[in-house]
């Protein structure tokens, strides 16, 4: 067993094995300051020696040493970053991972040598976060349609439930296509790829541990979505009276399907703050818009027969006839933000040779709805994929605190520069 010297006052020192030095050095010390440098040098010692156990301890003694991450962003791998957290410290993560298609032959983008390989090596880095997450939080991972099915795959099998998956549309992709007719003239018109204009976000959600989500809720703050912070305003008067006007549940209606209320057609009131947020978000580009030109759905009739036994405060029957009034609308029943301005992305980053050259930098506004739906009241949001750093933005103009990292420092330095400008902007 290895042995320390542990200094003392006058010059001396006494010797302690590894578990009498972390005891007396947490124990003895009284300011944050020299807590953080001891551990720091601990951890940085027994990680060396792999000693896991000892390592656990200190996290689990001394919160300072994770904390000193919140607010800050870290120049590392994912995988490394995340063992310095101690379990169930974190309420969310939202997260733009690699798609594992060697995107503009970007090596952190590379698929690590086949499906198997990259699955693998995403569940490593989903195992991890699942386990700093507290029960009940969710996480919000981005990915391309191509691979999609991937990031599903990784992130499930390392133990979180799949709660649903969000779309994105936009209008502004570029296929990445090669002409055939250019090589082979009878050919002439086919090609190889389709026009980019959906991105998933999957959503996800650590188990709980307690029995119900108001029970997890209330001992962890985590486990259910902010619905009335991230409703779609109603556009305009028309449409909002015939949004009040149709009941048919899933627009948000605020007493629409309560048990302790007489349920029937009419009875609704159309949500002040607008309608329920949907798993369907577009770009406000006119190729999207015209995805959901004006409509209106069918007045539709009650097809229900009366039953001896029915409930009229679960809204569970109407008599036959009754007609049930369409909702009317187009793109607008959607919440939408543009893809990220040029001006947006470079902004902080005027002093930057060569300015925010990420490759793949994601809108503000659309970090934001989706930090905003997920993360808690002052919660911590996890970003172990950090980039150009939009998403901490997103986090600190909504209110949030975040924990970022990535393995290129490049990045890392546009991030800080993006955060400084939006802070304070």
């Amino acid at each position: 067993m290895s042995n320390y010297y542990l200094p003392l006052p006058e010059g001396r020192f006494e010797i302690v094995d590894k578990e009498g030095l972390v005891h007396r050095l947490l124990s003895a010390i009284d300011t944050d300051t020299k807590r953080k440098f001891v551990i720091d040098l601990l951890l940085t010692r027994f990680d060396g020696e792999r000693d896991e156990s000892v390592r656990r301890t200190l996290l689990e003694l001394d919160s300072l040493y994770w904390e000193r991450f919140v607010d800050n962003l870290t120049s590392l791998d994912a995988q490394t970053f995340l063992k310095k957290f101690p379990d169930c410290c974190l309420d969310s993560c939202v997260c733009d991972p690699p798609a594992g298609i060697d995107f503009m032959n970007q090596e952190w983008d590379k698929d690590k040598g086949g499906r198997e390989q990259w699955i693998t090596w995403m569940q490593e880095i989903a195992g991890e976060i699942l386990r700093v997450l507290k029960p009940g939080a969710h996480a919000l991972v981005w990915a391309l349609p191509r691979t999609s099915h991937w990031t599903a795959t990784a992130w499930e099998n390392a133990g979180f439930e799949i709660r649903d998956r969000i779309s994105y549309l936009f209008g502004n992709g570029f296929p990445k296509n090669l002409d055939i007719g250019k090589k082979i003239k009878q050919w002439d018109g086919w090609g190889t790829a389709l026009k980019p204009a959906v991105e998933d976000w999957w959503l996800f959600r650590k188990s709980l541990s307690k029995k119900t989500i108001v029970a997890n809720v209330l001992e962890y703050g985590t486990g259910a979505l902010n619905v009335d912070g991230c409703r779609v305003p109603v556009s305009n008067e028309k449409d909002a009276a015939k949004y009040a006007q149709n009941c048919s549940g899933d627009r948000g209606h605020e007493d629409n399907r309560r048990r302790d209320l007489d349920f029937k057609m009419g009875c609704g009131r159309a949500h002040e703050k607008g309608r329920f947020p949907s798993h369907l978000i577009h770009d406000g580009s006119a190729e999207a818009v015209a995805g959901f030109p004006e409509s209106k759905s069918c007045n539709s009739p009650s097809s229900a027969t009366p039953k001896s036994k029915y409930r009229p405060d679960q809204g569970n029957y109407q008599p036959k006839g009754v007609i049930y009034p369409g909702d009317s609308g187009s793109a607008s029943r959607y919440f939408y933000t543009a893809k990220s301005s040029k001006k947006e992305r470079n902004a902080g980053c005027e002093g930057l040779e060569g300015g925010n050259d990420h490759p793949t930098v994601k809108p503000l506004a659309l970090m934001r709805y989706l930090c905003r739906l997920i993360v808690p009241p002052g919660g911590v949001v996890l970003d172990p994929f950090v980039g150009s750093g939009t998403t901490v933005i997103a986090a600190v103009q909504e209110g949030f605190r975040f924990v970022g990292c990535d393995m290129e420092p490049r990045y890392i330095e546009i991030a800080r520069a993006r955060l400084g400008y939006w802070s304070e902007n």
